[in-house]
């Protein structure tokens, strides 16, 4: 593998058009990393789901939204997707959840 010096940083910059695609992805790999971890430093953890949420108050709005035919609709509805065979796929976390929050209501007898 013949090898030519790089102008810019004096790096080996392979000859084999195989060895510098894997070079290029690496290095790209490396300088997505580094961008999202300056980005979860800037950002702050997981802006999108938004503050973190005790267990206790999560009870609470599983308890609000029990019986209430929309609103657990609603959730499942901004945690779910179909997919192109027409099946809706909800997210695990929230089925395990759902099936946590919902054990003390139906060991109590609690309909």
């Amino acid at each position: 593998m013949a090898t030519k010096a790089s102008k810019d940083k004096g790096s080996k910059i392979p000859a084999d058009l195989a060895d510098r695609m894997e070079m290029v992805s690496n290095i790209s790999a490396q300088r997505l990393f580094a961008r999202m971890k300056e980005l979860r430093k800037n950002i702050g953890a997981r802006p999108w789901r938004g503050l973190p949420v005790s267990t206790d108050e999560l009870r609470e709005r599983y308890a609000s939204i029990r019986h209430d035919k929309e609103a657990l609709s609603s959730v499942i509805g901004e945690n779910s997707k179909v997919n192109k065979e027409g099946k809706l796929l909800v997210k695990r976390d929230l089925v395990k959840k759902f099936i946590e929050f919902e054990k003390p209501y139906r060991d109590a007898g609690v309909v």
